[in-house]
């Protein structure tokens, strides 16, 4: 995907009428404030490449530190979480936590099912 200013590359994509990416992004990190950074690298990404505006979706598979880490990093995991789908809301994209990342499995086995049963024509 790009921008007129930046490009990125999806490494898990997939097309179903309208081009989908998954993308894992793990908070389960030792440094809060390293937490934070990232969720602003990936919210700023998002806003410069505008996936509405490419006809995409992304989808972030997010990785949260478990409950015995420490209370400062599961609090910067936290606010990252936040940051992140403050983003999405605004954009073409979804944010769900790796517990829970069965859902947009289903929906990529429903996509590609889909996908195959479409004529190359129709695409």
């Amino acid at each position: 995907m790009r921008s007129s200013h930046y490009e990125h590359v999806f490494e898990r994509s997939w097309k179903n009428g309208a081009w989908n990416a998954a993308q894992p992004v793990s908070f389960d990190m030792h440094d809060p404030h390293k937490i934070r950074d990232k969720a602003l690298l990936w919210s700023s990404r998002i806003r410069e490449l505008d996936p509405s505006a490419n006809d995409t979706t992304v989808h972030f598979v997010v990785g949260l530190p478990n409950t015995e880490r420490p209370k400062e990093v599961r609090n910067a995991a936290r606010d990252a979480f936040d940051i992140l789908q403050e983003v999405t809301t605004r954009a073409d994209a979804t944010v769900v936590r790796d517990t829970e990342a069965s859902r947009l499995v289903d929906k990529i086995e429903s996509d590609l099912k889909h996908q195959a049963a479409v004529p190359a024509a129709e695409e």
